[in-house]
């Protein structure tokens, strides 16, 4: 299915992830911030909540591949009114505020050496909220 700019995200009651085992929004918002928190991004920025919601965006996503320019950040950009360009851009500025702050929290064996891309910190993010989610399912 081919998405466009103007496609809303309408938030679900719960999602899927691993086609088993369902997560609520309010958990994957709730996981989201816990992590976020762990990293230093700042609340105070636009680009805190930005994340937040791309990781919702992301666990509702059933395709294969996501491309963030046409998919992930345009839908972000619908719900602030914003521009992809502009979503992307305050993330940017909220990752990087918070590793220059904190840099002994980004790992190099997680993240890489050099400038941390969005991409990579926003799956790093959904992959734990993920992770966090089956460990308490399991509890």
């Amino acid at each position: 299915m081919k998405s466009t700019a103007n496609d809303e995200i309408k938030p679900l009651p719960s999602m899927r992830i691993y086609n088993s085992i369902e997560i609520s929004a309010a958990d994957v918002y709730r996981l989201s911030i816990e992590i976020l928190c762990e990293y230093h991004v700042s609340s105070k920025l636009l680009g805190y909540n930005l994340i937040i919601e791309c990781v919702n965006a992301i666990i509702g996503y059933s395709g294969d591949d996501i491309v963030y320019s046409t998919y992930i950040y345009p839908r972000v950009a619908s719900i602030y009114h914003k521009t992809p360009t502009n979503v992307e851009k305050c993330i940017r500025m909220s990752i990087n505020k918070a590793k220059n702050e904190r840099p002994e929290l980004f790992d190099n064996s997680i993240f890489g050496t050099g400038k941390l891309s969005n991409v990579v910190f926003i799956n790093h993010v959904t992959e734990e909220v993920r992770k966090r989610y089956i460990f308490e399912m399991k509890k």
